[in-house]
């Protein structure tokens, strides 16, 4: 997606570097371009889900003058061009016409990459849309969280959500483990690559209200595997990829998290929090990949209410 955006942007520029004069606004408004010798007026409505990318309507307008309309309602910036245009060849106003038309296409998809998608887990679990690797997954009726638990058992467990590709954006979802010392480790996986190399972000329940402050420091966590495990990272930074949940949740309860990737930067918040309760800097250069509800050595956990938002 930062690809089609700067093919925006250089399309865009084009326009505006070959055209006499124009206007950017803000506003809930449309896109108008006026062009001598033209008696059609062109309207390229932008998508909503289900319907088609691009429908022209063509009709008569008045002499001299030509329209091109395009809704930017939808649109996560709302932008207004107006450009005025003198003595160009019937050729220049095609490329003109292509040129927005492209633009605004392309600045659709961008605001459909930035919708939130829910994703039903009882519905992905019985049709086969959760690949689980080295766990158990059965299905959680709980009211308020209908999702997933994942069994207990030895190694890292991951149930990766198939069909799912992810770079940049935020990640919510719900996790409860358990007030069991060194027996409850949930999380979520993301920029997987495989079963055993993949980022990850994880919850210690157990330290949520322990009296021990340093084992309450280490109530959420950052790893990348299969080289940056926790140990590693605690060894060489400590309290770096590491820190304390506070307000402490419930350690038997469930816990709202919210994953913000931004390029290289990822931050955690926990139930609604202003303020995150880790900020790490990614250390390994894998920019993409799987995303999937995480369980460490030992553990296992309940998962629901999943929503992923892309930015990229």
């Amino acid at each position: 997606m930062l690809k089609q955006r700067r093919q925006c942007e250089r399309r865009l520029s084009w326009v505006f570097n070959n055209t006499r004069e124009f206007l950017i606004e803000k506003s809930n408004c449309i896109l108008c371009v006026l062009a001598p010798l033209r008696e059609t007026i062109l309207h390229y409505i932008l998508p909503q889900p289900g319907q088609s990318v691009i429908r022209p309507l063509l009709s008569y307008f008045r002499p001299q003058h030509f329209y091109f309309t395009a809704n930017l309602n939808s649109l996560p910036i709302n932008w207004v061009y107006r450009i005025k245009l003198t003595n160009y060849s019937h050729m220049f106003m095609k490329k003109i016409i292509l040129s927005l038309a492209a633009a605004s296409l392309l600045l659709a998809l961008l605001s459909f990459s930035q919708t939130p998608q829910t994703f039903d887990l009882h519905k992905l679990a019985k049709k086969k849309g959760i690949d689980v690797f080295n766990r158990d997954l059965t299905i959680l009726k709980e009211k308020g969280y209908p999702g997933i638990r994942l069994s207990k058992d030895y190694g890292e467990g991951v149930a990766w959500i198939t069909n799912v590709e992810f770079s940049e954006g935020v990640i919510e979802f719900d996790t409860r483990g358990e007030d069991v010392k060194q027996r409850s480790f949930v999380g979520l996986a993301f920029h997987g690559v495989n079963d055993s190399t993949f980022d990850a972000i994880y919850l210690r329940p157990f330290n949520f209200k322990t009296s021990d402050e340093t084992a309450r420091s280490h109530g959420v966590q950052y790893i990348s595997l299969p080289e940056f495990t926790w140990r590693y990272l605690r060894g060489k930074s400590p309290g770096k990829y590491e820190n304390f949940v506070e307000p402490a949740p419930d350690p038997n309860g469930w816990v709202h998290v919210r994953i913000e990737v931004a390029g290289s930067t990822v931050k955690t918040f926990i139930n609604g929090k202003a303020e995150p309760a880790l900020v790490v800097e990614k250390v390994t250069a894998v920019k993409t990949g799987k995303v999937g509800f995480y369980v460490a050595d030992i553990s296992g956990g309940d998962f629901a209410n999943l929503v992923i938002t892309r930015t990229d």
